[in-house]
C-alpha cells in the first residue's frame, strides 16, 4: 500500500500558498499560465526574508524582473541569502540526485 507520496503540483501549491513538491523552486519571480489565465508568481518566502533584512522595495522587483527571477546576481542580497533561496538552474545537479537517493527509501512513489 502507498504510504507517502510527493505532493503538492505546481498549481495547487500556488492555489494554497507552499512550495512545490521537494525540488527546488522554479524561479523566485515568474508568469505562469494555465486554464484561468497568466499570473505571476513571487516566492512569499523571499519576499519576507528580504522585508526582514529591509531589502524588499521597487528597486528589488524590477532587479528580480531583469534577472528572470533569480537573485544570484543581485549585489545587494547577502550571501546566506542567495544560498537559501537559489533556484532550480542555480542548484548543483548532483546535490539534487544525492538527495533524492537519501529520501526515495521513505517515498512509495520514488
Amino acid at each position: 500500500s502507498n504510504v507517502m507520496a510527493i505532493a503538492p503540483t505546481a498549481t495547487i501549491s500556488n492555489i494554497v500558498g507552499v512550495t512545490q513538491s521537494i525540488e527546488p523552486t522554479y524561479q523566485n519571480l515568474y508568469v505562469k499560465s494555465n486554464l484561468s489565465g497568466e499570473f505571476t508568481v513571487v516566492n512569499p518566502f523571499l519576499v519576507a526574508e528580504l522585508k526582514r533584512h529591509q531589502l524588499w522595495d521597487k528597486a528589488m522587483v524590477n532587479d528580480l524582473k531583469f534577472f528572470d527571477g533569480s537573485i544570484e546576481k543581485i549585489d545587494r542580497i547577502p550571501e546566506e541569502i542567495k544560498a537559501l533561496f537559489a533556484n532550480a538552474f542555480e542548484v548543483e545537479p548532483r546535490w539534487l540526485v544525492d538527495a533524492a537517493s537519501r529520501r526515495q527509501k521513505w517515498i512509495d512513489q520514488a
